[in-house]
């Protein structure tokens, strides 16, 4: 692997268009060194347009190098209020953003970008906003609307006579198409795409399609056709860069093992590896590690396939959760369409109103003079009215109650809709996710090629997914259970250390594994008036999160007493602790927890919230205690069974 690598590094260097652009970077850092220097004078809209020059230099090759020279030139044009050129800056920082991966920070800078352009007229400025924000529906196979807002992009395109966005335009419209698997509209883009850069020598935008060409080739499964386009791409002398190169070495990846030539796979796919890892692209070094994974498998090179399994898992479980926040971030923003939307509509009905107020006004107006000629003869048709205004009054005031009342149930209805799609998603993902491992894995394993330290690390790994899964699984079906029959309440006579004890016995293993010392200070005399499903769940969770945030060689300890007419039962932790303004936020569910545990543990949000309900439904309370460093201790205050057995025993007789 290090004989490709280094292979690779001497091309890369050698390659006449690198070695421009290398050039051309340098000179622009020099240039600006010089203006921090003092040695050369420049306005501060020449100095925000020279960072951004630089940026966009430094985003083909090294990406994360980039943002240091946006921030500062967005500081500077916003300092001088430089509009255009703001929002010049904000649709490439988006775009960096996006070639990473980073689709809702990406998201964010286009649509302030956007609204910047459209306040000036600027239809240069829109159509690169819409582009991108339409790349931003591709990602959520959005095609309808990717295309919506592509065709819009093409319109202000055409308007301000940018031959370069209109190539962009088409490029783009045949990364849709190929997304939708209509690859027939994505070659003919393609192919005007090609054609306009050749015309216009852009050759970025002819390097980028030919290897978007390659991608539909290889899906038509026409292999020598792709190989073409990808080598057009790293034989170009015309134009090089670490994306594109990326992309290319990994389209050959593609090709070869479709080929069955499983050598020649590996070595391009090491290659576009390790472009990838020196760009930091998470989406180029997950899809490198799938098409090694694979190659590596074939040729049942199991252990160089397990190390590829468990890096392509790691990047790509990182993806799929930030692409699952960014699916939420879409939902919301189809969401704000639609409320301004709605607001657009009642604007027109409030106008609407308005007018029909000022008719009123003026018949009440002539109203009033006519009931002064006609007085004493309309009197008592006065009163009548009046009487019926004030019933009238009555009914609106009666009617605007009922519907604050029917706002207020929406409002709730919505947030409880609302949290049961964030909680499905992230079940979804919790799921879905541990299997597909354990499949892999077993996939592995079945094929007779891991060793036996191989085979002892991978069983800890089922251990863990598995255990992950069963808690996941007992909190999904508890809180579907309240939500479904409302929380239901079996109360009876419940020893404390029994229920204790089981769980111990539950969570042995994994707190051994981080050698974690569990403590249980027994009292066999202390019993409680609980439903015990409620207990066990509640105490559960609470007794895996302990686990989860406590440093390695921590200890975590359970012990109860009673006291004033209640059972005090505390676990209590020596881990990571909460900070203080998180703690009134750990029993309410706003979505996955963002906390992870010391071992890289992950949880799905509701396991405590849960816990509050069924403690507080039992008539208890559940408080928290916690110093950042320290530690936690989480408190049940539960009914003594003695006092509840006898308020029974009352209530019936």
């Amino acid at each position: 692997m290090n004989r490709v690598l280094s292979v690779f590094a001497f091309l890369l260097t050698m390659s006449p268009a690198f070695g421009f652009r290398q050039a051309s970077t340098d000179s622009l850092l020099s240039k600006w060194h010089s203006v921090e220097r003092g040695n050369l004078k420049m306005p501060d809209s020449l100095k925000a347009r020279l960072l951004l020059d630089i940026g966009v230099a430094l985003s083909y090759d090294t990406p994360d190098s980039a943002f240091e020279y946006y921030s500062k030139a967005l500081a500077l044009s916003k300092s001088g209020n430089f509009k255009q050129l703001t929002g010049d800056i904000l649709n490439r920082v988006g775009y960096t953003n996006y070639i990473l991966g980073n689709y809702d920070l990406a998201l964010t800078f286009f649509v302030d970008a956007l609204e910047i352009h459209q306040s000036m007229f600027n239809d240069m400025g829109i159509a690169t906003s819409l582009n991108h924000i339409s790349l931003i529906y591709e990602t959520q196979k959005n095609f309808d609307q990717a295309l919506k807002f592509q065709w819009r992009s093409i319109i202000h395109s055409l308007r301000s006579g940018d031959v370069n966005r209109i190539i962009s335009n088409y490029f783009n419209l045949s990364i849709i198409h190929d997304g939708a698997k209509n690859y027939d509209s994505a070659l003919y883009y393609l192919t005007k795409s090609l054609d306009l850069s050749i015309k216009n020598e852009n050759h970025h935008m002819y390097s980028m399609s030919l290897n978007r060409r390659g991608e539909v080739y290889l899906h038509k499964g026409n292999y020598d056709d792709a190989e073409k386009s990808y080598r057009g791409v790293l034989d170009s002398k015309s134009y090089q860069d670490s994306w594109e190169d990326c992309f290319a070495y990994a389209g050959l990846a593609k090709v070869y093992q479709g080929r069955g030539q499983y050598d020649e796979s590996i070595e391009y796919g090491l290659m576009s590896l390790a472009i990838a890892r020196q760009m930091n692209s998470k989406w180029e070094v997950a899809q490198d590690a799938k098409i090694l994974y694979e190659s590596y498998k074939a040729k049942s090179d199991f252990s160089n396939a397990l190390k590829m399994h468990e890096l392509y898992k790691q990047y790509n479980d990182s993806l799929f959760n930030e692409r699952k926040e960014k699916e939420i971030n879409y939902w919301h923003l189809r969401q704000n369409e639609l409320e301004r939307a709605q607001l657009v509509k009642e604007n027109a009905l409030s106008k609407a109103v308005i007018q029909r107020n000022y008719l009123w006004i003026a018949f009440f107006v002539v109203l009033g003079i006519l009931l002064t000629v006609w007085g004493i003869v309309l009197h008592k048709n006065n009163k009548q009215k009046q009487l019926l205004n004030k019933q009238l009054l009555r009914k609106n005031e009666s009617i605007a109650e009922r519907n604050a009342m029917i706002e207020k149930q929406n409002v709730k209805l919505n947030e409880l809709n609302e949290s049961k799609n964030q909680l499905l998603s992230i079940i979804g993902h919790d799921m879905r996710g541990p299997i597909n491992n354990i499949k892999a894995i077993l996939e592995i394993i079945r094929s007779g090629g891991l060793g036996e330290s191989d085979q002892r690390r991978v069983f800890d790994d089922l251990y863990r997914t598995i255990n992950a899964v069963s808690g996941t699984m007992n909190n999904m079906l508890s809180w579907a259970s309240s939500q479904l029959n409302g929380i239901q309440i079996q109360p009876v006579r419940v020893q404390i250390s029994e229920v204790v004890d089981s769980l111990i016995e539950f969570y042995t293993q994994s707190a051994k594994e981080k050698e974690i010392e569990l403590i249980h200070l027994r009292d066999e005399d202390v019993y409680i008036w609980f439903d015990i499903d409620h207990l066990k769940t509640a105490l559960r969770n609470v007794l895996s999160n302990a686990i989860k945030f406590t440093n390695r060689r921590g200890k975590v300890t359970i012990n109860y007493k009673e006291e004033d007419g209640y059972v005090k039962l505390i676990v209590a932790d020596t881990g990571i602790g909460i900070a203080t303004d998180d703690i009134n936020d750990v029993f309410r569910f706003s979505g996955r927890s963002k906390s992870i545990g010391t071992n890289n543990e992950k949880g799905t949000g509701i396991g405590l919230m849960l816990s509050k309900e069924f403690i507080e439904s039992n008539g208890g309370k559940i408080e928290v205690i916690s110093e950042i460093g320290v530690g936690s201790e989480f408190i049940f205050i539960l009914p003594v069974a003695e006092i509840m057995e006898n308020k029974t025993k009352a209530m019936s007789a």
